[in-house]
């Protein structure tokens, strides 16, 4: 109930403070408000009653400086729309140009290709495709021939080492065991 108690104290203090702060803030608002003012029309009423003499050549040079910045600005822009125009001159006569022309353009390349094409010769073509075929049918009768090859060598080789065997026997080397052969 005590914590209660400091917290509520404590709460009631900082909301107070805080009213205060707000009524101070307002009246210092109003208090420069109405300096303010009194300053605006101190500065009104004594820029009335003073002559301020601009020497010519400083109204001369911000003339200049203005109409300078004016004639850049109104260049720049007409060198914008002008290339923009030129740009779309051109676009429209590559266009029509192509258009035009087109249908020409077409026929020529028929013509080309179609001269082309006679130039060819079908026993040419024939001659380059039989020699194709004859080295794809040679790799693939050498790949069939290397395998042939190797499956011989390894008969041959079980075939030697029969024959060494039965050399062996009947010379009487490896063991005191009569050799017989009988045919039936």
């Amino acid at each position: 109930m005590k914590d209660n108690n400091f917290e509520f104290i404590f709460g009631l203090g900082g909301f107070v403070v805080g009213l205060i702060g707000l009524g101070y803030a307002y009246g210092s608002r109003k208090r420069l408000n109405g300096i303010c003012d009194k300053l605006d029309s101190t500065i009104d009423n004594v820029s009335k009653t003073i002559d301020v003499d601009v020497p010519d050549y400083i109204v001369q040079e911000a003339i200049d400086k203005a109409v300078e910045r004016r004639v850049q600005q109104e260049t720049t822009n007409a060198v914008r729309k002008i290339s923009k125009k030129i740009e779309d001159d051109i676009d429209l006569k590559v266009r029509t140009e192509i258009d035009v022309r087109s249908s020409t353009i077409r026929q020529e390349v028929k013509n080309k290709i179609a001269e082309e094409v006679a130039k060819i010769s079908a026993d040419d073509i024939a001659d380059e495709i039989r020699e194709e075929a004859k080295e794809k049918v040679a790799e693939k009768f050498d790949d069939e021939l290397d395998d042939i090859l190797s499956e011989f060598n390894n008969n041959l080789d079980h075939v030697s080492k029969i024959y060494s065997s039965i050399a062996d026997k009947m010379a009487g080397i490896g063991s005191n065991k009569d050799f017989k052969i009988s045919l039936g």
